[in-house]
């Protein structure tokens, strides 16, 4: 389900250099992800990677770069059944189309950021 982009691929097999200013974490939790103030649109959102300062993430919505997004994942159960809440705004700086029912890939840059635990 998930497509990596060549670029991302190359970084990773260390064939092009880093460019981001925090390591990214790759990470293949689900989600939802809306247009702030439109949560009643929310769309599934297929986390690929994130750090402190964005995410990259596939989803059907149909998103544009320039548009602010709201994003919230769940982080799967830690070994003491705690779970990482993520609730996230930010906008899209790139958008990448998808191939075959493959949803649009979206990288977007947080405005803000909540992060808490679910005991």
């Amino acid at each position: 389900m998930f497509q990596e982009s060549q670029r991302a691929i190359d970084i990773m097999r260390c064939q092009l250099p880093e460019q981001r200013r925090e390591a990214r974490i790759h990470n293949q939790a689900s989600g939802s992800v809306f247009f702030v103030n439109q949560p009643q649109e929310a769309q599934t959102a297929h986390l690929r990677d994130l750090n402190t300062l964005g995410a990259f993430f596939y989803s059907k919505l149909a998103a544009a770069a320039g548009q602010s997004l709201a994003l919230h994942i769940l982080m799967p159960k830690s070994g003491d059944g705690t779970q990482l809440k993520m609730v996230c705004e930010g906008m899209v700086v790139r958008v990448e189309s998808g191939q075959d029912g493959v949803g649009t890939g979206f990288a977007i840059q947080f405005s803000r950021y909540d992060i808490s635990w679910i005991h």
